[in-house]
């Protein structure tokens, strides 16, 4: 049986353990240990120094960007669009500030932004493809200027219905007639393209705004996009897509028209958030009207960082 002077001795012996570890802890082990704090602070310091001078230098080339731009792009886009007009199509996600930088760049180059249609997500769902196609075989019914639908998918059916209410092969574009504002109202009520206030002008030229991929895209999605899109073309003078680099990553409409056979006919940009990727959308859609095509950008998709100049 344990006796009492065990007892005695268990605490005894707890009691010098713990005044040995503060004496420790106030002693050389307390000094190395407050030696690896201050340590680990300077380094702390040092790398919150090196994170605000990266961030600085960020800013520095940022701003030097926008300058440069500010003032080379009336050198390289004045006139470009001269006459022209640009429909503006905007893909769900798509970055607002990124739409209305290009709007105004497409105006300072001289052309004439007729319409902002907004797809909405339903447009782009592959689960309401036979409402889609429904809807474009409604309106394309009996209107001229169309090709043969005779075999066509479905969302060449769209494409063309698209094109027929928003766009039109002339470079200043067609007015508003009653098989455009049909297809304008039946995808209106479908709520698969909305917009702000009335259109009254069918445009020559097409940019397609997206925006980064999403975290869990649908499939089928590039394919139907493309075929839209090159369906667009086809009954216009020419369209870009634009948007960010991330745009040109998998999923992304940008990399699924650069995987398809759309890109023989579709130009892209996938700098289009940034200031000198608004000049090349400028550019693209100047090629575009000129029956030329190309894809631009920083991604290694791309064919090159801007069409070609012609020399002064």
């Amino acid at each position: 049986m344990i006796d009492f002077r065990y007892h005695v001795i268990s605490i005894v012996a707890i009691f010098l353990a713990l005044a040995t570890g503060i004496a420790l802890g106030a002693g050389p082990l307390g000094e190395e240990f407050d030696q690896q704090l201050a340590n680990e602070a300077d380094r702390d310091r040092e790398a919150k120094e090196d994170l605000r001078d990266q961030l600085d230098q960020v800013e520095q080339v940022m701003d030097f960007e926008a300058a440069f731009t500010q003032d080379i792009a009336p050198r390289i886009t004045a006139n470009r669009l001269a006459g022209r007009t640009v429909a503006v199509f905007v893909l769900p996600d798509a970055d607002e500030d990124t739409v209305d930088e290009v709007m105004s760049r497409i105006e300072n180059a001289g052309g004439t932004v007729t319409s902002t249609v907004t797809v909405q997500d339903g447009l782009m769902d592959p689960a309401e493809r036979q409402t889609a196609e429904g809807i474009a075989t409604s309106v394309l019914e009996g209107v001229q200027d169309v090709p043969n639908t005779e075999g066509t998918t479905s969302y060449q059916l769209v494409g063309y219905s698209i094109a027929r209410g928003y766009l039109a092969s002339v470079e200043e574009g067609t007015p508003m007639d009653g098989p455009a504002r049909e297809i304008d109202a039946a995808y209106g009520e479908a709520d698969y393209l909305t917009h702000d206030g009335d259109i009254s002008q069918r445009a020559n030229l097409a940019v397609v705004v997206a925006g980064p991929p999403t975290e869990d895209p649908q499939v089928g999605q590039g394919e139907l996009f493309t075929t839209m899109v090159q369906s667009m073309d086809s009954l216009s003078g020419g369209v870009v897509v634009v948007g960010p680099l991330a745009a040109a990553d998998d999923n992304g409409y940008i990399a699924a028209i650069r995987d398809s056979e759309a890109s023989d006919a579709v130009s892209t940009v996938d700098v289009a958030d940034r200031p000198a990727g608004q000049i090349v959308t400028v550019l693209a859609l100047d090629q575009q009207g000129e029956e030329a095509v190309g894809q631009y950008g920083a991604a290694d998709s791309a064919d090159a960082v801007m069409p070609e100049l012609e020399k002064q």
